[in-house]
C-alpha cells in the first residue's frame, strides 16, 4: 500500500500496518497514536518530507513549500551547490520523490556525458603471482611460513571510486521507491547500467568523503544531490524481516541551513562575519552556555544575534520559549534587539518589547513561496536589519562586576 502525507497537515486518521506506523515514529516523521480500530492511526505534526519503503508498503510525504523553491533551498545546504533551473523538473503533479529522482537523472547524465570517471584505488589482495608491491609484513602476520598466495598491494585504475559509488547508491535508493513513474524508473535503470564494475555503499555505512577538484568538478552538482538522498543512513535497515529503504529531508534543518548560508554570504559582502551556532558563556562564572544560530560581528564585536525557527504550526507554549531564548541572547551579548526568523505560516511578525530589560525581540516571517531571487533578497534583508541593532551598556556593566 502507499500512504501519502503532507507536511504540517491537520491530524489525519490513516489505515496502515502497525509496522509502518512504528516506522513513522522511529524515523520521527510525525507523531502517531493508535485509535480504537485495528490498524488505524492518528497522524499529526508531519515534519519530514521525502519517501521510504518498508517491505511492500510505501510512505510519500509532500512539502508545504513549492517544490521549485524547496529544490533551490536544498542547493544552499552544506555543499552550497545551487542547481540551475533547467536541471529541475517540477510539474505541479509531481511529488517530491519524483522531482528528486528526475533531477538526479539529469545531473548524473550531464556528469557522465563523456563516460564515468575512473581513478586509482589502492587494492590489497592475496594472489598466486606477484604484481605491484609485496606486503611482507602482512604476509608474515596472516600467512607465516606460507609463500603462496602472496599478500600484495597495488593501485588499480578503475571506475569503482567514491564518486561513482555515491551516485550509483543514490540511484538504487530511489529505484527502491516503487511509486515512481515508469519513465523515471526507466531513466534510473538506464543510468545504473553505465556504472559497470562499481560497488554500492554498504548498508548502514556513511558515503565516502570526496574532495572536489578540477578532476571531478563536473560531478559536483550530482554528488551534492546524491548525498542528500543518502543523508539518512538509518533508512536502510531490517525490521521484522522487511527491508526498509528511502530518503527523508528534515525541513527545520533545511530551513536553518538555507537561512544561515544565505545570511553568511550577505554578511561577507558587507565586510562582516556571521558565525553559526556560536557558543559563549551566559554568566560571569561560565556555568551556563548559550549558542545562538547566528551571531553577526563587525571587527570582532557582536552587533546582532538571531535564531532561525521553522514552525508552520503553533506548538504548545509558542512563542514564549522562542522569546525567552532570544531575550537571553540579547542580554548576554549586550544588545537592545534580538531577531527570530520564521517560515511564513502560523508565526506572527512584529516586535515584542521587554521594558524591564530594555530589549526588543523582532520577529520576521520568510515567504518561502517567493521565486528564488526574491527569496534570497528577503533573507539578505535580515542582515541589514541586524546591522541596525544598537548595543546597550549592559556589556560594559557586566565587565565592571567584581
Amino acid at each position: 500500500m502507499i500512504v501519502r502525507l503532507e507536511e504540517a497537515s491537520a491530524t489525519q486518521e490513516i489505515a496502515m500496518p502497525r509496522a509502518l506506523a512504528l516506522e513513522l515514529m522511529r524515523l520521527r516523521v510525525a507523531d502517531v497514536q493508535p485509535t480504537v480500530r485495528d490498524d488505524s492511526w492518528l497522524v499529526t505534526s508531519v515534519r519530514r518530507i521525502g519517501g521510504f519503503r518498508l517491505g511492500r508498503d510505501e510512505v510519500l510525504i509532500s512539502p508545504k513549500v513549492p517544490i521549485r523553491s524547496l529544490m533551490f533551498m536544498l542547493g544552499f545546504g552544506e555543499a552550497q551547490v545551487a542547481w540551475r533551473d533547467e536541471s529541475i523538473s517540477a510539474d505541479e503533479s509531481d511529488d517530491f520523490a519524483t522531482v528528486v529522482a528526475t533531477t538526479l537523472v539529469r545531473l548524473t547524465s550531464a556528469a557522465t556525458r563523456n563516460g564515468v570517471m575512473r581513478g586509482y584505488r589502492s587494492v590489497e589482495v592475496a594472489e598466486p603471482t606477484i604484481r605491484g608491491r609485496w606486503d611482507v609484513s602482512r604476509q608474515l602476520r596472516s600467512r607465516p611460513g606460507q609463500p603462496i598466495p602472496v599478500e600484495l598491494t597495488y593501485d588499480d585504475f578503475t571506475s569503482d571510486i567514491p564518486e561513482n559509488r555515491i551516485l550509483l547508491t543514490a540511484l538504487m535508493r530511489l529505484l527502491a521507491l516503487g511509486s515512481l513513474p515508469q519513465h523515471v524508473r526507466n531513466a534510473l535503470l538506464a543510468l545504473r547500467r553505465i556504472f559497470v564494475g562499481v560497488s554500492e555503499v554498504s548498508r548502514g555505512v556513511a558515503p565516502p568523503a570526496v574532495v572536489i577538484s578540477r578532476l571531478n568538478r563536473h560531478y559536483e552538482s550530482a554528488l551534492s544531490l546524491a548525498r542528500l538522498v543518502l543523508n539518512d543512513s538509518s533508512l536502510e535497515h531490517e525490521l521484522g524481516g522487511a527491508t526498509g529503504t528511502g530518503f527523508l529531508v528534515t525541513m527545520s534543518t533545511l530551513f536553518e541551513q538555507f537561512v544561515s548560508q544565505t545570511m553568511r554570504r550577505a554578511a561577507t559582502s558587507l565586510n562582516h562575519d556571521l558565525a553559526l551556532q556560536d557558543s559563549s558563556d551566559l554568566d560571569v562564572e561560565g556555568i551556563v552556555q548559550i549558542r545562538p544560530d547566528l551571531v553577526l560581528r563587525r571587527g570582532g564585536t557582536v552587533v546582532g544575534v538571531a535564531d532561525a525557527k521553522y514552525k508552520l504550526e503553533k506548538p504548545s507554549g509558542f512563542p514564549n520559549a522562542d522569546v525567552y531564548q532570544a531575550l537571553t541572547y540579547a542580554v548576554s551579548h549586550g544588545l537592545s534587539e534580538a531577531h527570530l526568523v520564521y517560515a511564513k505560516g502560523e508565526s506572527p511578525t512584529g516586535r515584542i518589547f521587554v521594558g524591564s530589560a530594555d530589549v526588543a525581540i523582532v520577529r520576521h516571517a520568510l515567504d518561502l513561496d517567493l521565486p528564488p531571487a526574491a527569496l534570497v533578497r528577503q533573507v539578505e534583508s535580515l542582515v541589514e536589519a541586524m546591522l541596525e541593532t544598537p548595543q546597550t551598556r549592559l556589556t560594559s556593566a557586566l565587565a565592571a562586576l567584581p
